[in-house]
């Protein structure tokens, strides 16, 4: 997971020359799940985040590990615009968006997606955030429900 990182990092970057966004992708991650939907699950939360810090004149977006709520977890933060937690729940959810779309324009499906690949690998999706102070999407994944991502290295 950490080289797909750093692969949609570089594309990010190479798609928005003109702005200062510090990826930090942690190295040695590792999870058991399909390449090909880790590399559209990684896709769209780091652009995402790289959409949502626009307003700063420096960007952070970090891919990383760590213990939420007890297991460890996958995730992708920023220190964006944030949003509401009270609405966090519409988040993954088709066509819903927190903020306008003449605002940050999209689709309103990416997080759906996210949440689908994240499902159909037996684990599961949460965000958190306040306005303005970015958010987090922590995640696992594994091929069987109730395995858990693991860092080697």
């Amino acid at each position: 997971m950490s080289a797909c990182g750093h692969e949609i990092a570089g594309a990010l970057s190479t798609r928005e020359p003109g702005r200062n966004i510090d990826f930090r992708i942690a190295e040695g991650l590792l999870v058991g799940a399909d390449e090909r939907l880790v590399r559209v699950l990684l896709e769209n939360l780091p652009s995402n985040a790289v959409k949502y810090t626009r307003r700063n004149t420096s960007a952070t977006v970090e891919l990383g590990q760590t213990v939420h709520d007890g297991s460890p977890m996958c995730f992708v933060r920023d220190n964006g615009v944030g949003f509401d937690p009270e609405r966090a729940g519409h988040l993954f959810r088709p066509f819903n968006r927190l903020h306008g779309g003449d605002e940050f324009p999209r689709t309103g499906v990416g997080l759906a997606t996210c949440k689908r690949i994240v499902r159909r690998h037996g684990g599961r999706i949460v965000a958190e955030s306040k306005p303005g102070e970015g958010a987090t999407f922590y995640f696992t994944l594994s091929h069987a429900a109730g395995e858990r991502p693991r860092v080697e290295g």
